[in-house]
């Protein structure tokens, strides 16, 4: 980490996965940036990692269950007294293959290692990021929620903490409570299993977990204005990912099969596309369509 002004000194975060690949790498950027971290993680070698820092706690257990989640939180609160941010990080690669081969366990496995366990790290959390006042956490979707073959379980497990993201940050929102959510690329433990070995060391040359730590960091720093979004983030690129709709067709007239076939390209068009802020924005398209709006 080069020089910088920006510090987390008297922060508390807690880290979800954080015994190895990009957990271990946001612990480090962390304990680098003066804050106190509790690690969290299955694997027991978490406790080697918090050793090696200045200010950090281990917690070994499973990340859905609740328990685990409330003696992170509380073993944060022994130790300073506040919680200040959580990263939910942890989670299983994809099982699924394709659509009519997956397994329904399996499936139900990977979306409860993701979306559920941020659903309850981030519940047992956000008390006390609300009376922190400028608590902050930071999800983790992934690229494949854009569609990737043979990941209909990560994929939508990724895709569904989008949308939890976007959510939890417009509650949060009174609170001074900011939530994020990135779509990281690294090459990680869970990386070195992927199938094809050129894709394998390319992202080893060129995908270092190093290099998202410091957006991760960032988000969670209480001069980041930023709540509600997503960022693709890694290579030492960080760059905005949004949900937009287009105006579309509009007919004053009930619409026939015959009408949407007919006017399927000014439906498909991206011009005037808007980005969104909520649900409103697309309501805001169907007022204008029926005449509600100038």
């Amino acid at each position: 980490m080069g020089s910088t002004d920006i510090v987390l000194s008297g922060r508390t975060i807690v880290v979800t996965g954080a015994a190895a690949g990009l957990g271990a790498a946001y612990a480090r950027e962390l304990d680098a940036l003066g804050a106190a971290v509790v690690l969290v993680d299955l694997d027991e070698s978490v406790h080697d990692l918090a050793v090696s820092l200045s200010e950090a706690h281990a917690v070994v257990g499973d990340v859905i269950d609740r328990t685990t989640a409330e003696l992170a939180v509380r073993t944060a609160l022994d130790a300073t007294g506040h919680l200040d941010g959580l990263i939910c990080n942890a989670g299983l690669g994809s099982t699924a293959g394709p659509v009519h081969r997956f397994d329904d366990e399996a499936f139900d496995a990977v979306l409860r290692s993701h979306l559920h366990h941020t659903a309850i790290w981030s519940r047992a959390a956000w008390p006390h990021l609300r009376e922190a006042s400028d608590g902050a956490i930071v999800t983790t979707s992934s690229a494949t929620a854009m569609g990737l073959p043979g990941t209909s379980d990560y994929a939508a497990a990724k895709g569904a903490i989008w949308s939890l993201t976007r959510c939890m940050a417009l509650d949060g929102a009174r609170h001074g409570v900011r939530v994020n959510t990135i779509m990281p690329i690294a090459f990680t433990p869970m990386a070195s299993t992927y199938p094809d070995e050129a894709v394998r060391d390319w992202m080893r040359a060129g995908f270092d977990a190093a290099e998202v730590a410091p957006v991760v960091a960032w988000l969670l720093h209480p001069d980041c204005p930023t709540s509600g979004e997503c960022f693709s983030v890694g290579a030492g690129r960080v760059a905005r990912v949004v949900m937009a709709v287009a105006p579309g067709l509009e007919s004053v007239e009930p619409l026939s099969v015959e009408a949407v076939a007919a006017g399927w390209n000014r439906a498909t068009s991206l011009d005037g596309l808007v980005i969104a802020e909520d649900s409103n924005s697309d309501m805001m398209l169907m007022r204008r369509a029926l005449g509600e709006l100038g």
